[in-house]
């Protein structure tokens, strides 16, 4: 069961009070990310979160690493283009150190010049890694394409020029602008009291950040059409693969039919029975690897992608544009809609084992729609989707005029693009 209290400087504090387990998890998640990056700062949010561990003004970095290590507390961080999540997992006796440290490492980063030339090297080399990885970087071409004008178009991380120019000074700039209260979620879940976390919030958090009135921030559906100034890349490389990404219509994770959608994705290319997978891998066996997916965010991308030999490129596009063309007429079936919400229900359900996935869920919940995350709320939802829904989703969602088209390859032997809007 969460329990959430909202402080008047719009801090909210989700707990989970869950005693079949000897661990808390605990998760401070800070609702800037990528999007909130402009032309004189890319990479900001994703440098600021390599350095949260690097030092404050009262603890060195290696401090900071060692402190943790010694009392066994597993700690991480990640960054998305709605987010930056700092989490840790620990024995229940230790959550109150969690919070000391982390509150420290929140409010009291230092950016240290050696320290952060040192992470900008780590962050390059991450970026550099995404690049030369060619599926990754099919998903990353096409994502410019789909989301063309906004700030979900450029790559989370800035490039590696943009990332060597950032100073500490612009992460200080970030942090004092964005790691406000009322842009914080603290979400614990474990065998701790709620008494407890809120002493805690008391002591160590909410002494440290302003005291000033402030609504708590939450995320809407952005409403901002997409400028498709250009449906098509080719980036040729030298390998005999062919990497392909097809992006629709982008959705809101704050979208009130978000379940209908991830339902049509699942029946389309969500598993091992769903209509791309049957059509393109196991009745054909062109391509290795297939599948529809969507992104969670305030503006996620969504399409399909599929890798195979560059030899079975031709046909493969080919043979998708024809599953597409019959999906649109002629919709999903029955069955293909009872195994995509069995899918999703399950999917639910079991990704709230765990105490980090609860924290992770609810936090998300008050993220995107304003309130606590409700598993069996959820599952009834689901339930309710009918054939109806799933083929609307389709005809309003997948249309050719939406469509983005990015491949990689060793050279262009046909316009995939020009095959896949053939109607």
């Amino acid at each position: 069961m969460y329990n959430l209290k909202t402080y008047k400087n719009g801090l909210r504090l989700l707990v989970n009070e869950d005693n079949s387990t000897e661990t808390v998890s605990v998760i401070f998640c800070v609702l800037a990310g990528g999007k909130d990056e402009d032309e004189t700062n890319r990479g900001v949010a994703h440098l600021a979160e390599h350095m949260f561990f690097k030092g404050t003004t009262n603890r060195t970095g290696k401090e900071i690493i060692f402190e943790f290590d010694k009392l066994g507390i597993q700690y991480n961080a990640f960054t998305s283009q709605d987010l930056t999540c700092f989490y840790a997992d620990a024995m229940q006796d230790k959550t109150e150190r969690i919070f000391d440290i982390y509150s420290d490492c929140l409010f009291n980063t230092n950016y240290p010049n050696e320290e952060l030339k040192t992470e900008k090297q780590a962050v390059c080399s991450e970026q550099e890694m995404y690049i030369d990885d060619s599926k990754s970087y099919v998903e990353t071409k096409a994502m410019e394409l789909a989301l063309n004008g906004t700030p979900y178009q450029y790559v989370l991380g800035g490039t590696v020029e943009q990332v060597n120019k950032l100073t500490a000074q612009d992460l200080t700039k970030f942090r004092d602008k964005y790691y406000t209260p009322n842009r914080l979620i603290i979400s614990v879940c474990g065998k701790i009291k709620q008494a407890d976390i809120e002493k805690w919030v008391e002591k160590y958090i909410l002494p440290k950040c302003s005291n000033e009135e402030n609504q708590p921030l939450v995320y809407y559906e952005l409403d901002k059409k997409i400028d498709l100034k250009k449906k098509y890349s080719f980036v040729s490389r030298d390998t005999d693969q062919y990497y392909c990404c097809v992006g629709f219509k982008p959705l809101s994770k704050c979208n009130p039919d978000y379940l209908k959608y991830r339902a049509a994705v699942v029946a389309l290319g969500g598993n091992m029975s769903s209509r791309l997978f049957q059509k393109l891998r196991y009745e054909k066996g062109l391509a290795y690897v297939v599948g529809a997916f969507l992104f969670d965010l305030v503006l996620g991308f969504n399409g399909i992608v599929f890798y195979t030999n560059i030899n079975k490129a031709k046909q493969t596009v080919e043979l998708l544009a024809k599953v597409m063309q019959e999906l649109r007429q002629t919709g999903f079936t029955q069955e293909e809609l009872e195994i995509a919400k069995n899918s999703i229900k399950s999917s639910y359900a079991l990704s709230l084992i765990t105490p980090y996935a609860k924290t992770h869920f609810g936090a998300r919940s008050l993220m995107y729609h304003n309130k606590i995350f409700d598993l069996q709320e959820t599952l009834d939802k689901v339930d309710k989707i009918t054939l109806d829904d799933l083929n609307e989703v389709i005809r309003q969602n997948f249309k050719i005029e939406d469509m983005t088209v990015s491949v990689v390859s060793n050279k262009e032997n046909f316009d995939a693009y020009k095959i896949l809007s053939r109607k």
